[in-house]
């Protein structure tokens, strides 16, 4: 906190530091990535050795094909995901990884630590000895993080946060369980271009099973097909993340489908998370912080937002939809009365700030999740003060003021929570990934349901007039 607060005006803020669990789920998210690629090639390997193996391939081999596949799914589904039962699949998961790397590596060495095999003489046996040296080294790094996964989910689990001194373990449970947050109903809902959405998909998937199908010790030229392969392969990534975009739901047939209060998601146009086509790769297994929100919320009902008109592709995460100039003002205080919870990314643009004063004048303040930009915060940290400039002068004469003086540094801040009775909760880390993030929203949507029975008035269409007019 700011050092020259009185003690008083520190009562009004209540912190909440994750940045120990935030460190603790990038150890887990490098576990994630290393199921999924490393464990990747190695079961591609193994499927190849099963094929021409024949009738002489052994149980311990399709033993490791199904212990890579496990690891393959678990870490791919778990990947983007604060999820208590996918914690305990993982950990199985990486258990059996453990012992796996374990076993290949102490049955493996003794041929290759044998003299006879490094004779200098034979160059092929060399060169052989030398790739599978290299075979060795990824299987010790599966191990390795494969271990320090293993601690990461024990930390997390047995981990408590300052609210309430609550485990990590308890609020998850009480997040994850149907009865406590219903899923959304199975309905059928229109996507904005499905066929288009499957026929990319299909695309992306072909190119990226022929490529890694390829035998590459067949190659005459391995580096020229290395880098074309490369290229292609970015490519059929790039196409997959775009079938995401064509997937998405039509938000006029999600609100017709589903009738449950909608989460608003309110953010300047500049703040949305647009893929970068040399990161696609990285982009289609955790594509925005985003898509992990819409993940999560859209449980408790549907997941909206305003699109940007100068977009023209729908981007993943929330159900948007264009508003014309003449109407996007009526149809947002309208979302905001209606909303059960109102996420929106701190920011300075004069629309965004006339949205944030339509929260605080419905009366929806104790329904708001404030939150940070996670692209602002890594590439203009020094941004994250004069955003809350903004939002400290629209709260000026709400009883809300004092706790905003005593807020910490903005740069840490990962959601903010405000009180009916004036205080307000911050989540905070030092930590900057994306886990900070999306362990903050959780937790703010958690104390949002603590508080829930005092919150939200309705207001008549009189009243949304009058404040249309301000």
């Amino acid at each position: 906190m700011e050092e020259n607060l009185t003690p008083a005006e520190r009562d009004l803020v209540s912190e909440i530091d994750i940045s120990r669990e935030a460190g603790l789920l990038r150890f887990l998210r490098l576990a994630d990535y290393t199921s999924i690629i490393l464990c990747g090639l190695w079961l591609m390997g193994t499927l190849e050795e099963l094929l021409k193996g024949g009738e002489e391939v052994g149980f311990s081999t399709l033993l490791r094909a199904a212990v890579l596949g496990l690891a393959v799914y678990v870490g791919w589904r778990h990947m983007g995901a604060i999820d208590l039962y996918f914690w305990q699949s993982h950990l199985f998961t990486l258990l059996l990884l453990l012992i796996l790397c374990a076993v290949v590596i102490s049955t493996s060495w003794g041929a290759i630590s044998s003299p006879e095999a490094w004779n200098p003489v034979n160059d092929l046996a060399a060169r052989r000895q030398g790739f599978a040296l290299g075979d060795i080294f990824k299987i010790l790094i599966v191990g390795i993080v494969s271990l320090l996964g293993i601690g990461a989910l024990i930390g997390l689990v047995t981990g408590r946060i300052s609210h309430k001194n609550l485990s990590l373990l308890d609020l998850l449970t009480e997040i994850s369980t149907p009865e406590s947050l219903r899923r959304r109903p199975k309905l059928k809902i229109a996507r904005v271009n499905l066929s288009l959405g499957v026929l990319t998909a299909i695309a992306g998937g072909a190119i990226l099973i022929i490529i890694g199908g390829v035998p590459w010790e067949d190659q005459k030229n391995l580096a020229r097909f290395l880098w074309f392969s490369d290229a292609v392969v970015v490519f059929g990534f790039f196409l997959l993340g775009l079938s995401r975009n064509y997937l998405q739901f039509d938000m006029d047939s999600l609100l017709s489908a589903d009738t449950r209060e909608p989460i608003l998601f309110l953010r300047s146009f500049k703040d949305d998370e647009l893929g970068e086509y040399n990161a696609s790769q990285r982009s289609f297994l955790d594509y925005s912080l985003e898509t992990r929100l819409a993940t999560h919320f859209v449980r408790a009902g549907p997941f909206i937002a305003v699109r940007d008109p100068s977009v023209a592709i729908l981007l993943p995460g929330a159900a948007r939809k264009v508003l014309p100039d003449s109407e996007w003002k009526n149809q947002v205080v309208e979302w905001i009365a209606a909303a059960s919870v109102i996420v929106m990314y701190a920011g300075k643009t004069d629309s965004l700030q006339w949205e944030l004063r339509k929260v605080i004048e419905v009366g929806k303040v104790p329904n708001l999740i404030l939150m940070t930009p996670e692209a602002m915060i890594l590439k203009h940290p020094s941004e994250a003060g004069v955003r809350f400039e903004h939002i400290k002068t629209a709260f000026s004469e709400t009883k809300w003021a004092p706790a905003l003086a005593a807020l910490p540094s903005a740069k840490s801040i990962r959601a903010l929570i405000f009180k009916p009775d004036g205080t307000a909760v911050v989540v905070t880390s030092r930590k900057t990934n994306r886990d900070s993030w999306h362990l903050a929203a959780l937790i703010a949507h958690f104390i949002l349901r603590e508080n829930a029975s005092g919150v939200g008035v309705t207001r008549s269409a009189t009243d949304k007039n009058q404040l249309l007019q301000r």
